[in-house]
């Protein structure tokens, strides 16, 4: 289970400050295309800032849309969402941290939302009944980390693709892929963080 903190990582940097959260944790184990473990380690210890993408395109796009992807997973699954405003906090390791899209309504259940260009098509599953479904890893980390933080039963990933390819998919709780991914985050942090050194 988790601990909250009330507030937004957008509205206060510092929740987000030497955290392992669902953004930064595929880099930390070395399962990112965008990221590495050397840059994830600068940016932990302050050495650089992260990259302000407030006015990224595809980072507004995915904004503007999620509360309206939100909506229409809920009409066409048949569920309640409520979108959370809120900082998740692992009673386990404190400083694994997340801010999640929604949580479904009445359930252990999580919601993740995104948006990819079209030509990205071909990194995700087209059906709802597959059991493992294909999804980029970084996403797959995102939510392991999601799942471990909160203890939740599983979570609901929905996307829009190209603006009119709208997914489901359900990502199952993978308990020995969650404690490899989880193990791979204290290895990092217990020879990177505490010791100082870079990862080479």
């Amino acid at each position: 289970m988790a601990a909250i903190v009330k507030m937004k990582p957008e509205q206060d940097p510092e929740v987000r400050k030497g955290k392992y959260t669902g953004s930064n944790v595929a880099g930390c184990i070395g399962s990112s295309r965008w990221s590495h473990p050397n840059k994830e380690f600068d940016l932990l210890i302050g050495k650089r800032e992260r990259d302000d993408l407030s006015d990224n395109p595809y980072v507004k796009a995915g904004q503007w849309a999620e509360d309206q992807i939100g909506k229409r997973f809920a009409k066409e699954m048949n569920l309640g969402i409520r979108f959370v405003n809120r900082t998740y906090v692992s009673k386990d390791w404190p400083l694994a941290t997340g801010h999640i899209d929604a949580k479904i309504v009445g359930q252990n259940v999580g919601l993740e939302i995104k948006t990819a260009d079209k030509y990205k098509a071909k990194e995700w599953s087209e059906h709802l009944d597959d059991y493992n479904p294909t999804i980029p890893i970084e996403y797959r980390c995102q939510i392991n980390h999601y799942l471990y933080i909160t203890g939740w039963d599983y979570w609901w990933i929905a996307v829009l693709l190209g603006g009119n390819d709208f997914r489901v998919l359900k990502i199952n709780r993978d308990e020995i892929a969650i404690q490899k991914q989880v193990k791979e985050l204290k290895e990092f942090h217990k020879d990177h963080l505490l010791t100082g050194l870079a990862p080479e």
